[in-house]
């Protein structure tokens, strides 16, 4: 579960349902995968206000887009 196939410029989403209850307000953003880490990584907004807004989390988190 923790070795989840993300690399950089893939665009995420988050799992649904969330782990965190705050998530559940942004279950339709994307973000891009910015930098990979063991058991977290990098991610960027994208389509925000701030083109330069990060968030740092585990990556089981999230669900790659485009993948079945």
């Amino acid at each position: 579960m923790w070795n989840l196939p993300v690399k950089p410029g893939d665009v995420v989403k988050f799992i649904m349902p969330p782990f965190l209850e705050w998530m559940e307000g942004q279950k339709n953003q994307q973000f891009e995968v910015i930098q990979v880490f063991e058991y977290r990584c990098v991610v960027r907004y994208l389509d925000v206000q701030n083109s330069e807004r990060y968030l740092f989390t585990e990556k089981n988190n999230f669900e790659v887009l485009g993948e079945s």
